[in-house]
């Protein structure tokens, strides 16, 4: 893997990552066989500025994003699979904060991530100027939950659209990631949660059914594009679950997700995932 931090694809230095891999006669390169981008790539985000790799899974940092302020940082998992790289969660520091340089650098073997913020200032919090820095460790867990209302209704891909989630089941964690897989590509899309589970069909003129009832939050402040690989993913922050007013998930709570997407079937439509039940400690 090699990182280009000031690629421009998503925006200046949005940044990328490549991967090269080496012929069976032994030969690497000259070409690379897949490029790497964020799902939510944005301009000065500099992902790639740190790679690590083990095995199929690899890390790589993204210093200058902004998701729990102006860079405070972030990390990305991605997988090697047989139908190609896949992007399966975005780590972020519990307590992140500004200028906290989150992802840099970062280090993977086997299931544990180490992931430096380098800005971190714990150590000195009453100096402005100090950069004492600090380092997290995460430990990636299989598939949380499981799936109901399935297979969804095949969309312009030829396939049934699936969510799935990694991380933690234990609230006070708050680590929780949920994909989609399967989606149609270049598609925008964002993810829906209800502590309901139901079924309608082809809901306002969609091709899929919509697998949740009750009060439905949206995760609309976190619309994703599924880019070339057909998948997209966010982060859920188990303290503000998008409903009115926001929810804050308490233990022994029962959670329904899915996800909406875009499509052209062949014309302009939309879909579904099936639907992921997550209960909580």
């Amino acid at each position: 893997l090699v990182g280009a931090y000031c690629d421009d694809d998503a925006g200046s230095c949005s940044g990328s990552v490549y991967a090269f891999e080496r012929s069976q006669s032994g030969v690497w390169g000259p070409n690379e066989t897949a490029k790497l981008t964020a799902s939510d790539a944005g301009t000065l985000d500099k992902f790639g500025v740190s790679v690590s790799l083990s095995g199929d899974v690899a890390a790589i940092g993204a210093h200058v994003d902004d998701d729990a302020g102006t860079s405070s940082g972030s990390a990305y998992i991605f997988e090697h699979t047989p139908s190609g790289w896949i992007e399966k969660g975005k780590l972020v520091a519990s307590d992140g904060a500004a200028f906290d340089l989150f992802g840099l650098p970062v280090s993977i073997s086997g299931d544990t991530v180490v992931v430096g913020s380098r800005g971190g200032d714990d150590a000195c919090p009453s100096d402005p100027n100090c950069s004492s820095g600090s380092a997290y460790i995460f430990t990636i867990q299989g598939p949380l939950g499981r799936n109901y209302c399935s297979p969804a209704v095949p969309n312009s891909s030829g396939l049934p659209a699936v969510i799935e989630a990694c991380g933690s089941t234990e609230v006070a964690e708050n680590y929780v990631v949920i994909r989609g897989t399967g989606l149609p590509l270049n598609q925008f899309g964002f993810f829906l949660a209800s502590e309901t589970q139901g079924f309608v069909q082809n809901p306002g003129g969609s091709q899929g059914n919509l697998c949740l009832g009750g009060t439905i939050g949206r995760f609309v402040q976190q619309v994703r594009h599924s880019g070339p690989a057909g998948t997209f993913s966010i982060f859920v922050d188990l303290a503000s679950i998008p409903i009115s007013p926001p929810h804050s998930v308490l233990p022994g709570e029962t959670w329904n997700f899915q996800a909406w997407f875009r499509d052209r079937n062949p014309g302009p439509t939309s879909n579904f995932t099936d639907g992921l039940a997550i209960t909580f400690r």
